[in-house]
């Protein structure tokens, strides 16, 4: 999705799409579990993004660059406290798994961007008792 990005033993450089203004390239040690951060959507309400992050690349954003969220536990780009990446309803993120599923606030936004329109709230409650037990778990492992 960004500039470029490197793999293989000799970290030979490959030529991203240049989507998002990051370079990539191998980090100093894998970075593998939880991660939760904080993502502040576009109507301004913060929300907590959970996932499981399992990467060797370190990304670095370029001056001026969005990042999707900032990070409380995890990894996230490079360990500089932020997470992933944005440029208009261009989203890069590094948590695996089923992001969309455990963020509903994350997943509305990126259908409210496919589709071009606002969507009305749902009243979730099970979904809400389900989020809070996910964040409680991840706090709890603090990685």
């Amino acid at each position: 999705m960004g500039h470029s990005f490197t793999v293989g033993e000799n970290d030979d450089v490959v030529e991203g799409l240049g989507l998002l203004g990051v370079t990539t390239t191998r980090g100093p040690v894998r970075a593998v579990g939880e991660i939760l951060s904080r993502w502040v959507g576009h109507d301004g309400d913060e929300q907590w993004l959970t996932g499981f992050e399992n990467h060797g690349g370190y990304t670095r954003l370029d001056p001026g660059v969005q990042p999707l969220a900032t990070v409380e536990i995890g990894t996230g780009n490079c360990g500089d406290g932020t997470e992933g990446a944005i440029a208009g309803k261009v989203i890069g993120t590094y948590p695996h798994g089923p992001l969309l599923a455990r963020n509903p606030a994350l997943a509305d936004h990126v259908l409210e961007l496919a589709l071009d329109t606002e969507l009305a709230p749902l009243d979730r409650p099970e979904v809400d008792e389900l989020r809070r037990q996910r964040l409680q778990a991840v706090r709890r492992s603090g990685r």
